[in-house]
């Protein structure tokens, strides 16, 4: 059947994520735990996952089973996290194209400080390669990360994406 068929997609895939995920650097906030329960998610990618790549990448879309495309605010609260609503529905409406950080809404930032989540993603794959820079964290998700750094000691940046990105800003902290 379709179902049992994605279950074991679904369980190859979580597999493959926890025996590939590089952490890259931890100063000991993770795992989170208990040590935030306020969060404000920062970027565009927040809100708009990459679920998948292009040809050659796994896309499991929602076949079959409901709800295999999890958004990541639905999954930080299910683990008991508080997301910063005004900067998650900002995301939702704002969902074309990264904002600068002076159009964010600062409204929550306070009351969700215990730690920030920057989410960075690249689309790429099969017959779409990136251009020379696109490795690089542009100059707004810098930004972010400064700004993540402003509002929050405890900093965490996620790269959403089937593609390896240049990590080299992140050697100077």
């Amino acid at each position: 059947s379709i179902d049992e068929h994605m279950r074991n997609k679904l369980d190859i895939i979580e597999q493959t994520a926890n025996e590939g995920i590089v952490l890259v650097k931890n100063n000991g906030l993770l795992p989170l735990g208990n040590k935030a329960s306020k969060i404000t998610l920062l970027g565009y990618a927040s809100a708009n996952l990459v679920y998948g790549g292009r040809s050659g990448n796994a896309q499991i879309g929602n076949v079959g089973i409901d709800a295999i495309n999890i958004p990541f605010k639905i999954a930080l609260e299910d683990a008991g996290y508080s997301i910063n609503p005004s900067m998650w529905n900002f995301y939702k409406v704002n969902n074309n194209s990264e904002s600068p950080v002076e159009d964010l809404p600062t409204a929550d930032i306070a009351e969700y400080d215990d730690a920030v989540i920057v989410v960075v993603a690249r689309n790429l794959g099969e017959g779409a390669d990136g251009v020379l820079g696109y490795y690089d964290l542009t100059a707004i998700e810098l930004a972010l990360v400064a700004k993540a750094k402003e509002i929050s000691q405890n900093v965490i940046v996620v790269n959403n994406s089937p593609s390896p990105l240049s990590c080299d800003e992140f050697d100077k902290d």
